[in-house]
């Protein structure tokens, strides 16, 4: 049973986390308790276990917990994220040009189709040529402009 001065929440600047009071013997017996425990109010707790304001993460300024702005994407963080970009758009390419690609095999490719189709494939040259260690300053290949996605075999704008 909970006194009055007992605190109901501890906070470690080390790990960024709030410890229930209820719970730190269970964290003692894990072995995953911290040692820098400060106590906090109910109030402070409920503040800055919630949702942050835009642009903020919780963290810790004077050894309390606080909302700090989000830290920059380190350089790899930025690479990972434009190979990830890179994929995704390449997967892109063979998904637009699936029907186009079976019409070429088998021989009854049209010969807006077949442009439209070497646009794809100049764009996924594109594409497979940059390099992501130069992230974030990267300039992307532009995408055709028209897509084939219908089975009448209509050509119509891309809306982007």
């Amino acid at each position: 049973m909970k006194t009055e001065n007992k605190p109901d929440y501890f906070f470690s600047p080390s790990t960024v986390s709030f410890y229930p009071e209820v719970m730190l013997d269970d964290y003692r017996n894990a072995g995953t308790l911290p040692d820098d425990l400060v106590s906090v109010e109910s109030k402070v707790f409920a503040e800055f276990s919630g949702t942050p304001p835009d642009g903020k993460v919780r963290g810790v300024i004077k050894g309390k917990p606080a909302w700090v702005d989000i830290p920059p994407l380190t350089a790899e963080e930025l690479i990972q994220q434009a190979e990830e970009k890179k994929q995704r758009l390449i997967a892109e390419v063979y998904t637009e040009t699936e029907i186009l690609r079976a019409k070429l095999a088998l021989g009854r490719i049209k010969d807006d189709e077949k442009a439209l189709l070497n646009a794809w494939l100049d764009y996924l040259d594109e594409l497979e040529a940059v390099n992501v260690s130069t992230a974030p300053d990267i300039i992307w290949p532009v995408k055709p402009s028209f897509s084939y996605s219908n089975p009448r075999g209509n050509l119509f704008p891309i809306s982007l």
